[in-house]
């Protein structure tokens, strides 16, 4: 909406603020628009995923769908007033700070909650648009979409309809009423965790030999080769039968590689050294592995150096028998 800016602009202010008290009202948004809102008139709304954005690609293949809440009307002057479901918020005007409109925002979605929306907007291909709304203020609530990767959170917000361009290019000659708007949403992007475990199944023991350890190395790349992870593992054996190793917390479709590099003097492999496996999202993937004792009379236990990164104190050692 066009601002009056400078000088020349003194007396037009001072008259509108007369004007206003002369009425027993001031309205601030009168200031900013020289139209009235055709409040008659019917809207769209455009919701899209932004063009150049990180996940721009792979959001416009999904199928994406957002929650439409009216939560005011607005006048020809501008004024909004809420609407019954959202009584209780106080919308100042359409000229509000940032933290003035998160506010507002977050006031809505807790309203909100647990009532039906007044529409739903499906978006594929990056796009999805809906007509004949109302005139108003609306908040916008996308849908959280899950992949096989990813899981992807929109932030919620208020769209006017109409909206002013010269709110948006502070060019004088856009000083108009935009009844088909268009509205980019805002994803962020978290991935998406499994676990493996690795499985160590000793068919026969010596027990004249006392305890037997097993080393496993664990390596972790993406789909494009890069490393993710890293690691060394260890089980020791006191008894035939199996002991298991859990590791979590492996971002999905992580390919990852398991090597038994010590198996022991005494004991020998009876699968194949290496299994390979995919990590999938909330689920648990395995590697087995079988060793048996060869009629060797070689101790081989010991203990495994274990590093493992925490976000708050960085990497911890400690060891594994």
């Amino acid at each position: 909406m066009r601002k009056v800016k400078g000088k020349a602009a003194y007396g037009i202010i001072g008259f509108t603020l007369i004007l206003g008290l002369w009425i027993g009202k001031i309205n601030v948004s009168m200031l900013y628009a020289a139209n009235k809102i055709d409040i008659s008139r019917p809207c769209s709304l455009t919701l899209k995923v932004a063009d150049s954005g990180t996940y721009g690609e792979e959001l416009s293949r999904l199928q994406l769908e957002a929650r439409i809440y009216k939560v005011a009307d607005v006048a020809a002057d501008g004024t909004y007033t809420p609407t019954s479901a959202f009584e209780s918020l106080t919308v100042k005007d359409r000229v509000m700070k940032q933290e003035e409109w998160e506010k507002l925002t977050d006031k809505s979605m807790e309203l909100a909650e647990g009532k039906a929306e007044d529409a739903r907007i499906e978006i594929t291909n990056g796009r999805g648009t809906i007509t004949d709304l109302e005139t108003g203020l609306y908040l916008v609530i996308p849908e959280a979409k899950t992949t096989e990767l990813y899981e992807y959170q929109f932030q919620p917000y208020l769209v006017p309809l109409p909206q002013n361009l010269y709110e948006q290019s502070e060019v004088l000659s856009d000083d108009k009423w935009n009844y088909q708007v268009e509205s980019d949403l805002k994803p962020e992007r978290s991935p998406r965790y499994g676990s493996f475990k690795i499985c160590k199944n000793l068919t026969s023991y010596n027990t004249a030999l006392e305890k037997v350890t097993f080393v496993f190395q664990v390596e972790g790349v993406d789909k494009q080769g890069n490393s993710v992870y890293s690691n060394v593992f260890s089980t020791t054996h006191t008894a035939a039968g199996q002991k298991e190793i859990l590791v979590e917390h492996i971002p999905a479709g992580t390919i990852v590689t398991v090597t038994e590099v010590y198996s022991g003097a005494s004991y020998s492999l009876e699968t194949e050294a290496e299994k390979t496996v995919v990590i999938s999202a909330d689920e648990i993937v395995t590697a087995d592995f079988s060793n048996t004792y060869n009629d060797e009379l070689i101790p081989g236990y010991g203990v495994t150096n274990h590093f493992e990164y925490d976000e708050n104190e960085g990497w911890q050692w400690s060891t594994q028998e």
